[in-house]
């Protein structure tokens, strides 16, 4: 049936000393309009003898479908609005409970302001013009959402915790009262991305918002702790339990778009909760270390920010995560989040890199790592480019061609902050000189050789590191030789004496010098033959008249087909390849040898060729080996199965 009990003008609502109630299947489309039910008819208190322990205004036993609007509720001993598992598609729109809109007066109910008990598609609030509720000062909490067979309810567009404005919190509320709280239902949506659709959640005892054994779940685009009218508060968890948003015992619940703010504990918590994805939230203001406290962050461990770039206006950071991560990055004033400003996807070895090119918000940059399952970090520790730390950067050697080739690069933190790291140290390299080794750090060289890259740890105020690069040359090298170096780390702020060149005369060995390279085909096909070229040359000033030898082994699955060259004979046995040329080599000559070989089924997806060269004359080992590896490819109809 179709009743209205109560209305929109003024003097049709009833003042209710009692409890209204819609029961039973066919009680559909009514709609519950402009009552006081527990309140006077001016607002201002609760009747003394008020003693409904179901609720002011309950739908039960299938209730459905019907329009609760506009009501007044206070001082009942149960529930404010409370609707049952068999009601359904029921909507409570714009009622004030435990409050009167302005919070003039307040007059909370000893049970919670809206209570669904397994009931489903019901709307609580909504984007319309005085369609959110205004709930707060009820003793067991604002709004619960409780029932394991309850789903597809929606929380829209109220005010939770403080009055309709958002200008003050509610009195009255119990100490573990929760704003809104979500138990074992799924599939609910509280909040949205339009502005209507955000709930202001503030000034609550406990926790602003949290979910318990529930599943599917959208929480966004709330503002948890603040509200529209106050930007400073009143954040939850005044009685010093819970935080912004909780999330215990629950999964595959979606986290996103909410402002969490200035709580003294943490914005957004998850115990005993893998799989929950928390994305693009602004958090800032709650406390110290706490923007994220996620007791489940298994693999997703929080990611490193190891680099800032430019220092001084960052545009691009750089870092490690968890492998195949998404890595949100954020701006803030310290070591949360307030300003979402992207994300990327971290390679497979965990390296990522996030470009802004009009510069981040700042000053603190920080970021999230979220695993492929949703299961999202804490913050990562923040990256302050504007600390001051100053570098020097040093080198000294002579090398001869011939000899092994040693670049000194040592450097010292002059400031009086720690240079955080790692620190970077790149090194151009000229022509005709192959990186080989070094010492004091994890370098590595560039596609092409012409430039080393290494990293090293923090280096505190008044420290020094030194690195030690080892070269092997070329006859491509010309005289004098130049090196380059720069010294970086993200909080460096000067970079006057963070660069360094040294510049030095090379000659020739007075001897023989043998030296070994190996170039590898672009990739290895199944059952196909490929070419190896091996190049043997005398960097030396005097040449040799002793027999070369080359000797290497190959990988299993690979057989060897033949091998050729000016002078070079060449067997195999049980994959040990050596070639051997008699008639030595002339200072300054080169002699190549090709190598055929054919992978077979055995092979791994990598192929891996070692080479040594060996002559009496050579004095010099150190650029007598050569390794390359090799991708292996497979015809379409060979692919391994």
């Amino acid at each position: 049936m179709v009743n209205t009990v109560g209305g929109t003008l003024p003097g049709q609502g009833n003042v209710v000393n009692g409890a209204i109630h819609l029961s039973d299947s066919g009680t559909r489309l009514n709609r519950v309009v402009g009552n006081h039910v527990g309140v006077n008819a001016s607002g201002t208190r609760a009747f003394s003898d008020t003693n409904s322990c179901l609720g002011g205004i309950s739908l039960e036993f299938g209730a459905s479908a019907n329009v609760i609007e506009s009501n007044l509720v206070g001082g009942v001993q149960g529930n404010a609005i409370w609707v049952d598992s068999w009601s359904q598609y029921n909507s409570l729109l714009g009622n004030s409970l435990g409050v009167d809109p302005k919070a003039a007066a307040h007059f909370g109910n000893a049970g919670y302001g809206i209570y669904l008990g397994g009931s489903s598609l019901t709307r609580i609030g909504g984007v319309g013009d005085d369609e959110g509720n205004c709930i707060g000062g009820n003793n067991s909490g604002q709004i619960m959402i409780e029932g394991f067979g309850g789903e597809l309810n929606w929380v829209l567009g109220n005010s939770i915790g403080v009055n309709a404005s958002g200008s003050q919190a509610t009195p009255g509320a119990g100490p573990q009262s929760n704003g809104i709280n979500v138990f074992g239902a799924r599939r609910c949506l509280v909040g949205g991305l339009s502005d209507g659709e955000r709930n202001d959640v503030a000034g609550n005892p406990n926790h602003g918002i949290v979910l318990s054994r529930s599943s599917r779940t959208l929480i966004a685009g709330n503002r948890v702790g603040l509200t529209r009218a106050n930007s400073t508060g009143p954040a939850n968890c005044t009685s010093g339990l819970g935080g912004g948003i909780g999330v215990w015992a629950s999964v595959t619940n979606y986290i996103a778009g909410n402002i969490v703010a200035n709580h003294q504990s943490p914005g957004i918590w998850t115990d005993g909760s893998p799989g929950n994805l928390l994305s693009g939230n602004s958090l800032y203001r709650n406390k110290d270390g706490y923007g994220i406290w996620n007791n489940d962050a298994g693999l997703a461990l929080a990611p490193v920010i190891t680099q800032a770039v430019p220092p001084r206006a960052p545009q691009r950071v750089v870092g490690l995560a968890c492998p195949n991560c998404r890595v949100e990055v954020f701006s803030d004033a310290k070591d949360q989040g307030r300003v979402y400003e992207g994300s990327t996807i971290a390679s497979m070895d965990g390296s990522f890199t996030f470009s802004k090119p009009g510069g981040f918000a700042g000053p603190a940059i920080n970021a999230t790592a979220i695993w492929t399952d949703g299961t999202t970090s804490g913050f990562s520790m923040p990256i302050l480019p504007d600390l001051a730390a100053e570098i020097g950067l040093s080198m000294a050697s002579r090398p001869t061609i011939g000899s092994p080739v040693r670049v000194r690069c040592g450097f010292s933190n002059l400031g009086v902050s720690a240079a955080a790291g790692p620190v970077f140290l790149s090194v151009q390299v000229p022509a005709g000189f192959q990186f080989r080794s070094s010492e004091g750090a994890s370098c590595n060289a560039s596609s092409r050789g012409e430039a080393i890259q290494c990293s090293l740890p923090a280096l505190l105020s008044g420290g020094s590191i030194e690195v030690l690069l080892d070269f092997a040359t070329s006859l491509s090298v010309s005289s004098p030789a130049r090196f380059e170096a720069s010294v970086s780390t993200f909080n460096d702020q000067n970079s006057a004496n963070d660069s360094a060149e040294l510049q030095f005369s090379i000659s020739r060995s007075s001897r023989a010098d043998l030296g070994l390279s190996l170039r590898a085909p672009e990739s290895l096909v199944l059952d196909q033959e490929s070419e190896y070229r091996a190049t043997v040359t005398n960097f030396g000033s005097k040449g040799t008249s002793l027999a070369l030898r080359l000797r290497g082994q190959l990988p299993a699955g690979v057989q060897f087909v033949s091998g050729e060259g000016a002078g070079w004979q060449c067997s195999e046995q049980a994959g040990k390849v050596e070639c051997t040329r008699e008639q030595g080599l002339a200072e300054g000559a080169s002699t190549e040898v090709r190598l055929r070989v054919r992978p077979t089924g055995e092979a791994g997806t990598a192929v891996q060729v070692d080479l040594t060269l060996e002559c009496t004359d050579d004095q010099n080992l150190v650029n007598n080996q050569a390794s390359v590896s090799t991708r292996l490819r497979y015809r379409p109809d060979r692919r391994r199965r």
